[in-house]
């Protein structure tokens, strides 16, 4: 029996994490699958021989399965790329899956995102359906909780939420972003935070993701978050674009499965859940990447001088 929502796979040039995460799709046989590769960088040689690699893992279909693919010849980047690529999905079908080739799903992740994309299908201040969740424990009864916090690594949304998206952030003034981060954050640091990320999304940072965050509090909306991970990024490391620290607690997260899935019974925000990931994961890792472009920027200027080798 073949799983019924449509599946975007979002590959580059890393076989090894493509066919982990091609296998884990395999396994659920989706009537649809759809695939979008970026094209190799200009300069790159290797990039030719890696992307045609990626590209023979993922049309080995051997399910019933309507392939459609979109293979570039020319490299977007990771921002614009994936952009344009979930633009191109929700085109064609009314709700879907994303996965990228880094982020490894488990059993349950299919299934939970099936049965609340049919749930909360005319629920407009759900905008987005999350996999991956970095509580420790859940502090309800339900599989889940709302959220202010968009999770890309592996989810689920509808083109009607989709629809609200820009790439482009230039045409929101910067008292604009200000007063959508002020409506949705309360903390003084976060605000801070996240006007420091829109500033480097305005001035060019290669990305796609934060925006998506931004259109999601411009519209109020929520997403859902299971209390337990259900996604692995097996991506980091020297090959990675943002996720170079290998080390890192958000690398290979444990995955769990979600037995059965039960449901909150009001649509609200669960602020105290939002708490935690402000103070344990988005301010501490923030502050350490801040820092370490602090040390990185002193540390040129210092071999400029030619004070340290």
């Amino acid at each position: 029996m073949n799983f019924n929502t449509p599946i975007l796979l979002l590959i580059f040039n890393r076989p090894e994490e493509t066919e982990r995460v091609f296998n884990e799709i395999r396994k659920h046989r989706p009537s649809q699958l759809f695939i979008a590769a970026d094209g190799p960088r200009k300069g790159v040689s290797e990039d030719i021989e890696l992307c045609s690699k990626c590209r023979d893992i993922v049309k080995s279909i051997d399910w019933d399965c309507q392939l459609i693919t979109l293979f570039r010849d020319e490299n977007l980047g990771c921002g614009e790329g994936p952009a344009n690529a979930i633009t191109w999905f929700f085109d064609q079908v009314e709700a879907g899956i994303i996965l990228e080739d880094d982020c490894l799903p488990n059993k349950s992740f299919f299934l939970f995102c099936e049965t609340l994309l049919h749930r909360y299908a005319l629920a407009e201040e759900i905008m987005m359906i999350c996999g991956t969740s970095y509580q420790p424990k859940p502090l309800d009864g339900n599989t889940y909780y709302f959220s202010n916090y968009a999770h890309a690594w592996g989810w689920a949304t509808w083109r009607s939420a989709w629809n609200t998206y820009a790439y482009s952030l230039e045409n929101e003034a910067t008292p604009t972003i200000s007063a959508v981060i002020n409506q949705t954050f309360s903390n003084k640091r976060e605000r801070k935070l996240w006007a420091y990320n829109m500033g480097i999304i305005k001035r060019g940072l290669d990305a796609w993701d934060y925006q998506w965050m931004y259109w999601i509090w411009k519209n109020n909306g929520l997403t859902i978050i299971p209390w337990k991970n259900t996604i692995s990024n097996i991506g980091f490391g020297n090959r990675a674009t943002h996720t170079l620290d290998a080390l890192s607690e958000q690398s290979q997260m444990t995955q769990y499965e979600l037995e059965t899935i039960t449901h909150p019974r009001h649509i609200v925000l669960n602020q105290q859940a939002d708490r935690y990931e402000r103070f344990h994961m988005l301010i501490p890792t923030a502050s350490a990447y801040y820092q370490g472009r602090l040390k990185a920027a002193v540390k040129k200027i210092l071999r400029l001088l030619h004070i340290i080798k």
